[in-house]
């Protein structure tokens, strides 16, 4: 959510507009088919059961980040909200309860402090006073637990950091005046000037979970509008490429740059390391055929993602420019042989990440473990090292079997999953489309009684 808007030139951020979950697309809460029966405990939704969380734990984030006060039970209020909300007889089809505490904490204290430890010791208190409000609850055929179907997860990872990245400095060694979106001046003041800032600023950064920063370019002639990728249709493409070609090099060798990514062309991304290793990541297809290669030079020993050293990842590369049909592999091969590596599934993750060019940056820095690119910071992610990107994943109830899949799961299996768990067939197109599919060991519930509905 954290990023700026080329055509419109202000910055979407998750955390200070709640009004980003009404999205014009197919979503979850949709699949249950009456939007007063789900309850949302982060963002606004347009039902009678959201309970926001937001502005409880800024203010306690605030506090702790001048040293006023340490964050403590922040997740409490919401909790609260939605058992008063099964007490007074609301029994929502759908719940998702969010808890942010544990990940406030490894921001500020890393992902290993006893602050942040007891921040997960509170989240699974507080699950367990939720289950036990579930289990004292009457339903239709025994208690709410009883028909309640779990899906624990958390959005993503955690990795050790604690020694700032200032980019600032670096493109004022080259003359540009860069704006950083995340310093707390720039959200109260700057940013209340509407685009106008935007006027005053050669590049913008936008750091997304901290250890990750998107990099956007003005260019002379077009401004802030997203580069055009035919190469010879519009004045400038050539200085495009050369103005991230030549500070990219340079990007990839400053302390603490993990890696530096840029779209070479549609479905051509550019991978360098500090190391002076680099690769070429291409995808061809749309949806659930869509494949993905990950091309090395011809003569390289070592890459910026260490697959070339790991034997199931090794086979899937390619030597040299070729871009021959068995360099190309699926998303679920690229998971399944990368998930043991320093960087699960990055091949298929960074097409991903540039195919929205209103909001994609000219340029992705990845911070090296270690490093962050907010001041302060403990604990980050967002970037694409196995620490920020493995996170649990559990399913449990009705409908759910003893779960041994033949593939890695990921967090785009969740929606396809619940939808099923919610009566959806397994053959609808609405999820056989999608990049996500549904695990193995989920079913609709009751499917023995009739089959699932369309969604």
């Amino acid at each position: 959510m954290h990023a700026f808007d080329r055509d419109q030139r202000t910055v979407f951020r998750y955390v200070t507009e709640p009004d980003v979950w009404q999205w014009p697309v197919p979503t979850l809460f949709d699949a249950v088919g009456d939007r007063e029966a789900v309850t949302v405990f982060e963002g606004r939704w347009d039902g009678p059961l959201t309970i926001l969380t937001q502005y409880n734990l800024i203010g306690q984030a605030f506090l702790e980040a001048i040293g006023a006060s340490a964050l403590s039970g922040g997740d409490r209020g919401p909790v609260e909200a939605y058992l008063k909300l099964l007490r007074d007889g609301a029994s929502p089809v759908v719940s998702l309860i969010v808890l942010n505490e544990f990940d406030m904490l490894a921001h500020f204290h890393g992902p290993q402090s006893a602050e942040a430890q007891r921040a997960l010791s509170d989240s699974d208190a507080l699950i367990g006073e939720i289950l036990d409000a579930l289990a004292h609850t009457t339903g239709s055929r025994g208690s709410l637990l009883d028909e309640t179907s779990l899906v624990l997860f958390g959005d993503h990872g955690m990795a050790q950091s604690g020694h700032y990245i200032d980019l600032r400095d670096f493109f004022a060694e080259r003359g540009l005046n860069a704006i950083d979106v995340a310093t707390v001046g720039h959200v109260l003041f700057r940013e209340r000037l509407g685009s106008l800032w935007t006027n005053w600023t050669d590049v913008i950064l936008v750091a997304g979970g901290s250890n990750i920063t998107q990099v956007y370019l003005k260019d002379p002639e077009r401004g802030w509008r997203a580069p055009l990728l035919d190469g010879a249709d519009h004045p400038g493409a050539e200085n495009d490429h050369d103005t991230v070609s030549r500070l990219a090099p340079d990007l990839a060798r400053r302390e603490g740059i993990g890696q530096v990514f840029w779209l070479e062309a549609l479905d051509v991304v550019r991978v360098l390391a500090g190391d002076g290793s680099r690769a070429r990541v291409m995808a061809r297809g749309e949806g659930p055929e869509r494949v993905y290669a990950y091309l090395v030079e011809p003569d390289a020993e070592s890459d910026p993602f260490g697959y070339l050293a790991n034997p199931a990842t090794r086979p899937l590369v390619c030597h040299g420019p070729s871009a021959a049909s068995e360099c190309f592999h699926s998303v679920t091969e690229w998971f399944d042989a990368s998930v043991s590596t320093g960087y699960p599934g990055a091949v298929p993750l960074l097409p991903k990440a540039f195919r929205a060019s209103q909001f994609a940056g000219d340029l992705m820095v990845a911070a090296a473990r270690g490093y962050t690119f907010l001041r302060g910071q403990q604990g980050d992610h967002g970037n694409l090292d196995r620490q920020a990107m493995l996170t649990p994943l559990i399913f449990n109830g009705p409908g759910v079997s003893a779960c041994q899949e033949r593939h890695q799961p990921r967090l785009v299996d969740i929606y396809p999953s619940v939808a099923v768990l919610l009566g959806a067939a397994r053959d609808d197109p609405a999820l056989t489309d999608l990049d996500g599919r549904v695990l193995d060991c989920v079913a609709n519930p009751a499917s023995a009684l009739r089959p699932g509905r369309r969604l």
